[in-house]
């Protein structure tokens, strides 16, 4: 996140969590607070994470072009709504989530070290 952040990327996240619960989340992860690399937080008032029109009005909220912001998830059904609105995404793949059955039609990361920023 701090070598994104150096080269002049944001990060925002998009949870089913409100966003106070991610700030606070964000806030003690591994006894460390990440808050500082985040730019942006997103819940679902902006609408469901399977709906292309929630990842369109978060370029817009952003502002960026959608084709300029990576989404990653590890439910393609996710990726694929934010593909539709025409989004770059991949698929982050972590121990213990359930295989997706449509993997293959999506860019993989195992780990943020992989995306190239």
């Amino acid at each position: 996140m701090a070598r994104w952040q150096r080269n002049g990327l944001a990060i925002a996240i998009y949870s089913s969590g409100s966003e106070l619960a991610q700030r606070r989340l964000f806030e003690s992860v591994d006894d460390a607070d990440l808050t500082p690399f985040i730019a942006r937080y997103f819940d679902t008032s902006v609408g469901a994470k399977t709906d292309a029109a929630s990842y369109t009005a978060i370029a817009a909220r952003v502002p960026l072009p959608p084709k300029e912001l990576l989404f990653l998830s590890d439910q393609t059904s996710e990726l694929a709504a934010a593909r539709a609105a025409g989004l770059q995404v991949a698929l982050s793949v972590r121990p213990g989530n359930h295989p997706q059955s449509d993997a293959d039609a999506y860019e993989a990361f195992e780990s943020f070290e992989q995306i190239v920023g």
